[in-house]
């Protein structure tokens, strides 16, 4: 029978990350006869965030489903009902039964959960750590939870492909990510005052979601690493803004309302959150750093919920 099936039988990539910086990640893989499922669970700072994305192939037309949940902890019936939620209305059907018997409060429901996109790319660390700090920000704010995705490193060599699913931390971004995001942050460690190839890579895949106008009205932010104080943190804030203002976006900066912005003597401008992270890259984020990064995050996730009435229909 596996035979027959041919290349309609996929593989599921479930990965499990557990931690914020310091990432254990295990992956299991599940047959499907159907499809291909990803499951992602990710548990950091004592607060559960799991986003699910399902395509399904076949002779019939594709279906791509993908939201986010929160609960801390896991709410296991609330877990079930996004796995069934893959499978289209079934997982919202068994949403409403569950609330219904009681195992679900209406805070638990998923179906008003808006994404914000977490997008960065980070060479050691430094800038995932910033990441990390935007969006715990986010996941603060009722109604949004962060879906965060990174980008394979870039090659000289023509030939060379990354794995789709990266050894350790979040998964590669798609442009499905972007279609179904709220709202955006990006992130990438300075390059001579520029963003990372890596992240420009991507960027410049997004001519489709540009035509489509898949960002339109949607918010968005940015946020940087140097190795020093004057490294080219303001400039690269204000090239990496620049496609997204092509899509048709909204810039979301820092206002010096935030007193850590007026305060710090490291990182932090009203472009964006940013880090010096020293020569050797390993300075940690301070405490003025970690503030302005989830008040960005809160910012940003603040204007995503108050945009959707003009978004509706858009995802």
């Amino acid at each position: 029978m596996r035979s027959n099936i041919g290349n309609a039988v996929k593989m599921a990539k479930a990965t499990v990350i557990m931690g914020t910086s310091d990432s254990t990640v295990v992956k299991v893989r599940l047959a499907a006869t159907w499809g291909k499922f990803w499951y992602l669970i990710l548990l950091h700072t004592k607060r559960v965030n799991a986003t699910h994305h399902a395509g399904l192939t076949g002779v019939s037309s594709a279906f791509l489903a993908s939201r986010a949940m929160r609960a801390a902890p896991m709410n296991p019936v609330f877990f079930l009902s996004k796995l069934l939620g893959s499978v289209g209305g079934l997982g919202k059907a068994a949403v409403i039964g569950f609330s219904t018997m009681g195992f679900l409060s209406p805070d638990d429901t998923p179906f008003s959960m808006i994404d914000v996109l977490v997008l960065y790319y980070s060479r050691h660390g430094a800038t995932e750590q910033l990441a990390r700090e935007i969006a715990q920000g986010i996941d603060s704010v009722k109604g949004a939870s962060a879906r965060i995705r990174t980008v394979p490193p870039v090659s000289t060599t023509c030939e060379a492909t990354s794995p789709d699913i990266p050894a350790e931390g979040p998964p590669y971004a798609e442009l499905s990510d972007l279609k179904e995001c709220a709202g955006l942050a990006v992130g990438s460690p300075t390059r001579f005052g520029n963003m990372a190839a890596a992240l420009k890579y991507f960027i410049d895949s997004t001519a489709g979601a540009w035509l489509a106008g898949d960002l339109e009205n949607k918010p968005f932010c940015v946020f940087t690493t140097t190795s020093t104080m004057h490294g080219g943190q303001e400039s690269t804030l204000l090239s990496m803004a620049l496609p997204f203002i092509h899509h048709g976006m909204l810039w979301m900066g820092i206002p010096y309302s935030e007193q850590a912005l007026n305060d710090t003597e490291s990182g932090g401008t009203p472009y964006g959150a940013s880090h010096r992270s020293g020569p050797k890259g390993g300075l940690p984020l301070t405490d003025h750093e970690r503030q302005l990064a989830r008040a960005q995050g809160v910012r940003l996730a603040k204007a995503a919920l108050a945009l959707q009435p003009l978004n509706a229909g858009q995802t």
